[in-house]
């Protein structure tokens, strides 16, 4: 059976879903993950489903080429979550899109999404994300930065429910990073805020020269450094 090489984006996703059961990857794209899933990280069955009617094309050739049935792999045109129902999947996989998006994928189909797993990785709007996900009542269970050609991802798992805290001192509601990114990857989270500061400033240094101001840039950079501070004063100890 032929293996698919899969990014360290997509392998972390892999990871989170290995062993859910069903899982239903939304936005499947070119199908890799769905079929790295199922031939590589003990998936009994995927339901990949994408708007694009190309990218279904594509996810099934790729499925053939490896040897997976369509009875493992069931790949449909599909707006987000569509039709689905509690029961359908056990994890739900939303990654590669914004997370406004992925907010309003989830919120169209509430009641499925609180019986699953989420498995996410928002490439903006991670703090829109955040906000819907408190706002409905999921819990972030396993979080994580990565670098993955030259560029961080957030990859965020979350599920239904409350959870109790992982890191007392750290900001409960801060919407950057959640506190178990430094847990998991504290070297990465802390680089992530680092380069996000650095982000900040030059172009805080440029609305500046235009003697202007932009007061929320201005609030982001404060409340990175407020995080940064506090967090090299716990995990240094």
């Amino acid at each position: 059976m032929r293996r698919i090489r899969l990014t360290k984006r997509l392998r972390t996703l892999a990871e989170l879903a290995r062993g859910a059961g069903v899982v239903a990857d939304i936005g499947c794209d070119h199908g890799r993950l769905a079929v790295a899933l199922l031939t590589q990280y003990e998936v009994t069955r995927v339901v990949a489903a994408d708007i694009s009617p190309a990218a279904v094309v594509k996810t099934l050739a790729l499925a053939r080429r490896c040897g997976v049935s369509e009875a493992r792999l069931e790949a449909r045109v599909q707006d987000g979550l569509g039709g689905m129902a509690a029961g359908d999947a056990r994890a739900i996989v939303l990654a590669g899109m914004g997370g406004e998006l992925i907010a309003s994928i989830l919120g169209a189909n509430l009641d499925f999404a609180r019986s699953c797993e989420l498995i996410m990785q928002p490439m903006r709007g991670v703090e829109e994300l955040r906000g819907f996900l408190a706002r409905e009542g999921f819990a972030v269970y396993d979080e994580r930065v990565l670098v993955d050609g030259g560029r961080f991802y957030q990859v965020i798992a979350a599920r239904f429910g409350e959870l109790p805290r992982a890191l007392e001192w750290y900001p409960g509601d801060y919407p950057l990073l959640g506190e178990l990114a430094f847990v998991n990857t504290p070297a990465e989270a802390t680089e992530f805020l680092e380069a996000r500061l650095r982000g900040c400033e030059r172009r805080l240094a440029l609305v500046r020269a235009r003697n202007s101001s932009a007061p929320a840039l201005e609030a982001e950079a404060e409340g990175i450094r407020r995080v940064l501070a506090l967090v090299r004063s716990q995990l240094l100890r």
